[in-house]
């Protein structure tokens, strides 16, 4: 049997949970959704009203009878920093336990090499330390793009990135700036981000997806029968590396076809004219023959990833983030039509993210507050 403290801690970490996810919140609505009892209820939310965890954000109107306070997470301390690594650069947030944004920055890497692209890591976290120094931040949270070892936190590669192999990511953070650090694969933060804000909040789904197509890769995360899918040794789920049919007939993998070198370098081949890529989609809208062709290629090499992985993990929503959705008005309708071909009429919901570009190190500042929550010990004495 489970001792009065450990129970005690239990109903902490439900009640600012719920909090977190349900608030503003009533103590009246905790007490229906924890099934706990009034003067617990009561305990509990003074308790983290002292400890600032929470704060009260006014009375709900309901319009009989005295107005109840409603409880929120505290905007004004225990704040976590949350991090998007990727080849563009380093944004960091600065998010309260709700992954409200108190600060943010942004800085690209001056050069694509190991020590440039820490010390642009390290600046950036320094900076929101600095104009944060009376904030209680608990814990570095960093979305990482390409192979990540998340239980160790390490960065295991990003190509893109001269020396960027094995980098012992929270290890250097800690040692750096004394903070509790934690490494997560970037597609996995955005899906927690759409389960929070966007596109999958309100949504009773038990299995999506979501897909991240970025001038620097493509990235997938996945949720399955409601759970955040990791697989064997915590490996992540990948879709660049799905097999689709060539323009040759033949095959190759997606990430060799849904990037913006591929349509330049086709159109080039094509026509013998160097245009940029939003010159060739502008063509395409205009029904510029070569230039539709190219979009037309790659939405069927979208349309059968998208079909393997419907076939595989069944997602009733699939969600696309990141900055080659601006082609996609090109490139989903047929790929949308080859999964309902392939899938003999069925076809999950497929939308375009409308989060902002920080939603990534928002989604590590979210998974990391849950960890918080979930770690939390308070004395109540």
């Amino acid at each position: 049997m489970k001792g009065n403290t450990q129970l005690r801690q239990e109903s902490i970490r439900q009640v600012l949970s719920q909090i977190k996810y349900s608030g503003p919140i009533s103590k009246r609505e905790l007490q229906d959704k924890t099934g706990f009892s009034w003067g617990k209820i009561s305990f509990v939310s003074n308790l983290l009203l002292n400890e600032n965890y929470a704060m009260t954000v006014g009375k709900q109107d309901t319009f009989v009878g005295r107005k109840p306070e409603e409880l929120d997470i505290n905007i004004n301390d225990n704040y976590i920093i949350g991090v998007d690594f990727s080849c563009e650069g380093v944004l960091v947030v600065v998010c309260d336990l709700k992954g409200r944004v108190i600060n943010k920055y942004f800085n690209k890497f001056a050069q694509y090499n190991y020590d440039t692209a820490l010390n642009t890591l390290f600046s950036l976290v320094q900076k929101a330390l600095y104009d944060n120094p009376q904030k209680n931040i608990i814990c570095i949270s960093v979305a990482m793009q390409g192979e990540v070892d998340t239980e160790k936190g390490v960065a295991k590669l990003i190509r893109a990135i001269e020396g960027w192999e094995n980098v012992p990511v929270c290890d250097l953070l800690f040692e750096r700036f004394k903070i509790p650090a934690l490494l997560l694969h970037d597609p996995d933060c955005l899906l927690y981000t759409e389960r929070f804000y966007g596109a999958l909040k309100d949504d009773e789904i038990e299995n999506s997806a979501l897909i991240r197509l970025d001038h620097h890769g493509i990235g997938i995360a996945a949720v399955i029968d409601g759970e955040m899918f990791t697989g064997v040794g915590k490996r992540r789920c990948e879709i660049g590396t799905v097999a689709v049919p060539d323009d040759k007939g033949g095959q190759t993998l997606l990430y060799n076809i849904l990037t913006e070198k591929y349509i330049q370098k086709e159109f080039y081949y094509m026509t013998n004219e160097d245009l940029s890529c939003d010159e060739i989609a502008d063509l395409a809208r205009q029904g510029d023959e070569e230039a539709c062709l190219i979009f037309r290629r790659q939405s069927i090499a979208l349309g059968f990833a998208f079909n393997s992985l419907i076939s595989l993990l069944n997602s009733e929503k699939i969600v696309i983030f990141g900055e080659f959705c601006k082609y996609l008005d090109l490139i989903l309708p047929d790929a949308q039509k080859v999964v309902y071909d392939l899938q003999y009429g069925y076809g999950p919901k497929i939308v375009l993210s409308k989060l902002q570009n920080d939603a990534a190190a928002v989604g590590a500042a979210l998974c990391a507050s849950d960890k918080v929550i979930m770690g939390l010990e308070l004395s109540g004495n």
